[in-house]
This record gives structure tokens, C-alpha cells and sequence, in this order.
């Protein structure tokens, strides 16, 4: 949903109707990676439920950092 609407979204279909720009304040993902990585990181003793996988479908890489770096933090796979 933060990806271009093109043939290399992987969610396509459903792009035009999920797509968040920051036209109104919304935040880019890497953004809300930097909020989401900071709480975790305030909160070591509470449990952090990657839902969606964080939405990094496109690079898994990102989400494989976090996981590795938080132990109190995990990944959800269910669909949207």
C-alpha cells in the first residue's frame, strides 16, 4: 500500500483502494519503521505483534532485522 500501483506490487488489485500517500500528514513507511522500531525499543518487556508483517511483503529484509534485533517482537502473517 506504500508502493507505486504498477505490475511489481505484489497487492495490485487492491492498490488504488489501499494506497497512503502523505497528502494529508500520512507518514511513509520508512517513517512509521522508525516510530514502530522506537517502540519497540522504549518497550523491551511488552510484546510487539508484527501484523501483516509489518507490511514489508515487498522486502522481507526489513522485518528480518527487527526480528532478529527484538527478541520481544513478532511477526504476524495473516491477510489483510
Amino acid at each position: 500500500m506504500y508502493q507505486k500501483i504498477d505490475s511489481t506490487n505484489d497487492s495490485l488489485i487492491n492498490a488504488s483502494l489501499w494506497t497512503i500517500t502523505n497528502e494529508y500528514g500520512s507518514k511513509s513507511h520508512e517513517e512509521m519503521m522508525i516510530h514502530t522500531e522506537n517502540a519497540i525499543k522504549k518497550y523491551p518487556k511488552t510484546i510487539f505483534i508484527a501484523a501483516h508483517q509489518l507490511n514489508c511483503n515487498y522486502d522481507f529484509s526489513i522485518l528480518a532485522k527487527l526480528l532478529n534485533k527484538y527478541p520481544n517482537l513478532f511477526a504476524d502473517i495473516s491477510a489483510r
